[in-house]
Parts: C-alpha cells; structure tokens; sequence
C-alpha cells in the first residue's frame, strides 16, 4: 500500500535557505498486517514525518537524506506491526546555501519574430534583475539569470507574457518568474528635403549648387519616424573635392538619426563657383 507523508525539515539553521525544490511529500510503500493498515490509512490524524537537518549528510553544498535515515524517521512514527518497504525510500539530495545573496541582471533568451513590416521595437522584463542563493562556488560564477526560449511566435502588436527562468542545478531565485513585454512598432517611410551645405569655402568663394536640396528617404518605426526632422540630417559637399574640368561634386550625407536606414538623392550636384568681395560683407 502507497501512502503520501507531509515532509518536515526541522532544526534548520536560519541562515541556510535551500535551493534545490524541497518535496512538501514523500509517498512511501506499507506492510503490514490489513486491520493495521486500514486504521492507519482512514485516521484523521495528520500523516506527516520529520527530518533532523543535523542528522543529513553534509557535503557543504548539499544535504542528503538516504534510506537509513528515512527509515529512522518513519520507524518514530508509524504504528508497531507496519513496516516501511525500504525500496521505496528513494535517496534525495538538496543544495542549499548559507551564503549572502547577490542581485545579478536577467537576461532575456525568448524567440520573438515580428510579422512584414514590423519590429520588434523594445523587450521590457519586470524585474530586470534578480536576487539569487546558491552555494558560494556556483554564486561565485554567476554574473546573470537568462530567461527560458519561450517562442513568441510571429507578432504584430505588442504582446505580455510570464516567463521562468532556466536556472543551473542548484541555483534559487527571488521573485522566480518575470514579466516579459514585447513592445511592436511598425516599419514605415517618410521623405524630407534637407539643404546641402558647402564646407571648406575660402572667405571670397561661394559654392552655388544645383539642386540646392538632397531628398531624404527615411525608413525605420513609426515611433521613431514622428521624433526626426530636417534638422536631424547634415547633407554636406566639400570645396576642396571640386576637380578644375568637373561641373560635379559628391554630396555627402554627415549626420543622420541612429537605428533608421537612409537614401540620399542625388548622389552628385552640380555646380558654379561665385567670387565675393570680403570688404562687401
């Protein structure tokens, strides 16, 4: 006959916090005479069984209940005339720690894949870090918690979903799960019409360029389309590329928005070189 036992770990010192996933019960195998295991199984009585933490061996990593300290514990609390089927104490080993907890980053390592068009703008975990136990050399080594590969799937809008963790053996973590928000945006196109500047000028020279304007083609998120202007761009040609015989110069895009792809037409201006006056400035 099986019988389940609530689990008891008793005299455990305050500053030692398991890691490994404590069993809240043990299901054990009876013998004994059928009047006696009747009564037993259908008493009202809590079936639960203690285990000393000074009485498990120690390997300073781990605790260890093995089948003769089962049997001691279930010998105190069974009646006379059951027996406990050694066979089914099955040897269990907990990590623990008594080491001072670290906070250390967590790390997302799902699979998201925006549909056409989209972007995965942003991927906010909540907490974005994690206090951990362990034993000293496994916390020694740990500088972040990754999340499971939780699969998304294919996404066009923004999507929440609790993920655990893919801890190593051993390892406890508070809170043991976070919030992972897949923030989607929307890949669009926006045209603007920026001035070409001419640069390294002598004082008495003007560059006058035909077009005067390059035309921007900006594709990146909406989000990010609705922050950028003329301004963010610097679209430049250099005076001191102009070649005696060419009526052409490079234009040159200098600055753009980060995280966006960029055309610039055309690729070259003509021009006409103008003498000023200094003294008419």
């Amino acid at each position: 006959m099986s019988v389940d036992y609530n689990l008891n770990i008793i005299n455990k010192p305050e500053a030692v916090v398991f890691t490994s996933d404590v069993p809240d019960k043990v299901s054990i195998r009876l013998s004994g005479r059928g009047f006696q295991l009747l009564r037993m199984l259908f008493s009202s009585q809590t079936k639960e069984v203690d285990i000393d933490f000074n009485n498990m061996r120690n390997t300073g990593e781990t605790v260890i209940i093995d089948s003769d300290l089962w049997k001691r514990a279930f010998d105190k609390v069974l009646p006379k005339g059951v027996n406990v089927n050694e066979r089914s104490l099955q040897r269990l080993e907990l990590f623990y720690s008594n080491a001072s907890p670290k906070i250390v980053p967590l790390i997302f390592c799902g699979k998201v894949t925006p549909k056409r068009e989209y972007v995965i703008a942003d991927t906010v975990l909540t907490p974005h870090q994690v206090l951990v136990y362990a034993p000293k050399s496994k916390l020694d080594t740990l500088t972040a918690i990754k999340t499971e590969a939780f699969d998304f799937g294919e996404v066009d809008r923004d999507k929440v979903a609790d993920i655990q963790f893919a801890l190593p053996s051993g390892v406890k973590c508070e809170p043991s799960h976070a919030n992972a928000k897949i923030i989607v945006d929307m890949i669009s196109e926006q045209t603007f019409e920026v001035p070409i500047m001419a640069k390294n000028c002598p004082q008495d020279i003007v560059l006058k360029l035909f077009p005067s304007n390059a035309k921007v083609l900006c594709r990146g998120r909406i989000s990010q389309l609705n922050t950028i202007n003329e301004d963010s761009f610097s679209i430049t040609v250099d005076y001191d590329s102009v070649k005696v015989g060419n009526n052409r110069c490079l234009v040159k895009l200098e600055q753009q928005p980060d995280n966006v792809d960029v055309h610039v037409s055309p690729d070259y201006v003509e021009y006409v070189i103008e003498s000023i006056s200094v003294n008419d400035e």
